[in-house]
């Protein structure tokens, strides 16, 4: 769980988001954190409520897909690697009232 604080706490809108296989799906369009929230010794906590909404399409027209902060494998500089490939990634979504 101290993994996923740290890397959600990296994540910002715009960067690229790939699946575990390798499959651009969008970009990051937004990022929630849980109402709880806050830093403590640099490290961001509690967030199993975190999550981030992916816009996916050509210019983000496309659909919106959700993810808690587990579904994080990796934050590079420019992008957000997933635990789960495409095929999961586009089938098990998670949805949040984004904007609410």
């Amino acid at each position: 769980m101290a993994r996923s604080q740290n890397l959600i706490g990296k994540v910002r809108e715009g960067m690229n988001v790939f699946s575990s296989d390798g499959e651009k799906l969008g970009t990051v369009a937004e990022i929630r954190y849980g109402a709880d929230l806050h830093v403590f010794r640099g490290v961001l906590e509690p967030e199993e409520r975190s999550y981030f909404e992916v816009k996916t399409g050509m210019l983000g027209l496309g659909k919106r897909l959700s993810f808690e902060a587990d579904s994080i494998r990796d934050v590079g500089v420019d992008r957000v690697v997933l635990t789960c490939t495409y095929e999961e990634a586009e089938g098990t979504s998670r949805r949040h009232p984004i904007g609410s």
